[in-house]
């Protein structure tokens, strides 16, 4: 990939949900083929990591927001939390994400899931927003 095409995760997603038949935004950006196609590959892993994690993190975390919301604080579940946390991640580590049906293997499934965490898109602890995030 030339570095001359580093293209932000959020914005390659925003151009492919908004493709229109016709000139597209992508298309006058001229990005190669070969480069669109490996990006739209990635952006598809990336949304499905993004759709399994948002899915796994509210089972996880379910009981423990549920009792936030009566009003206990997080703090009180903190021992909880980092447990599910870590649970989250080593339940995530086993999925073998598919692309176009071919399985990407396991180490590469892991290196989307831990990108999202570095990004910071996904985070292992229930308040992982407040503490990582910045806007």
């Amino acid at each position: 990939m030339e570095k001359s095409l580093q293209f932000h995760f959020r914005e390659i997603i925003f151009l492919v949900e908004n493709h229109r038949s016709g000139v597209t935004d992508i298309q006058k950006l001229n990005i190669p083929q070969s480069f669109l196609f490996h990006a739209v590959s990635d952006v598809k892993v990336m949304y499905l990591c993004t759709y399994t994690y948002c899915h796994e993190f509210r089972s996880k975390y379910r009981q423990i927001e549920r009792q936030i919301k009566s009003g206990h604080s997080a703090v009180d579940f903190e021992n909880n939390i980092k447990e599910l946390g870590a649970q989250l991640v080593d339940l995530l580590r086993k999925e073998n994400l598919l692309l176009m049906g071919n399985p990407l293997g396991i180490e590469f499934s892991n290196g989307f899931y831990y990108a999202l965490s570095n990004t910071p898109e996904v985070g292992w602890h229930y308040d992982w927003e407040q503490k990582y995030k910045t806007i």
